[in-house]
């Protein structure tokens, strides 16, 4: 199923694309890992609480000190799969082959498409 992207998604790829980073590293690895988990989850779109959350997976000390109350009951109610680490920046399917052994041709030839 193809993912279809709006006007502002579209907008920042194509920014993304053009200028390289258009954000700061540890941000661009919390949108990460929250489209990962949305789409781990089959959540449609990442809204406000949905990148919160993926603030959260990525920050979770430094966030743990401002707010109190039930930001993990948020997150397991956002994101029932997710993971914190540098496990939650990688596909889940991707982690499995790997733990199986599996060809991980998908990883290398991911990374030179990237380079």
């Amino acid at each position: 199923m193809p993912i279809q992207l709006t006007d502002r998604q579209r907008k920042l790829a194509h920014h993304v694309l053009l200028f390289d980073r258009p954000l700061a590293q540890e941000v661009t690895e919390a949108f990460q890992r929250a489209t990962l988990a949305c789409t781990e989850n089959s959540v449609a779109s990442t809204g406000l609480s949905e990148f919160f959350c993926g603030l959260y997976l990525q920050f979770r000390q430094e966030l743990q000190v401002h707010f109190q109350g039930e930001v993990v009951g948020l997150l397991k109610r956002t994101f029932p799969k997710h993971r914190f680490g540098d496990k939650g920046l990688v596909p889940e399917k991707v982690l499995e082959s790997a733990a199986s052994d599996a060809d991980s041709s998908f990883d290398i030839q991911l990374r030179c498409r990237m380079i």
